[in-house]
């Protein structure tokens, strides 16, 4: 699904349906402030996995972990 975010009301969807297909382990890809990211829940193993697929690495290059400060 792509989600134009130059709306606001566009971004909001797009936001929603990202926290939803992460939560349901699927893969989700974001803009960053110069490239493209890839992410994955951390704490879903299957999502990890697919996540060194896509990168074309293995367990022993673990991806960064983003966590909120709140």
């Amino acid at each position: 699904m792509l989600y134009d975010c130059a709306a606001i009301a566009d971004r909001d969807r797009g936001i929603a349906a990202a926290v939803e297909a992460a939560k349901s382990g699927e893969l989700v890809v974001m803009p960053t402030d110069t490239v493209y990211g890839i992410g994955a829940d951390a704490f879903t193993a299957h999502a990890i996995t697919q996540l060194h697929h896509a990168r074309g690495s293995d367990r022993r290059v673990p991806p960064p972990v983003l966590v909120c400060p709140r």
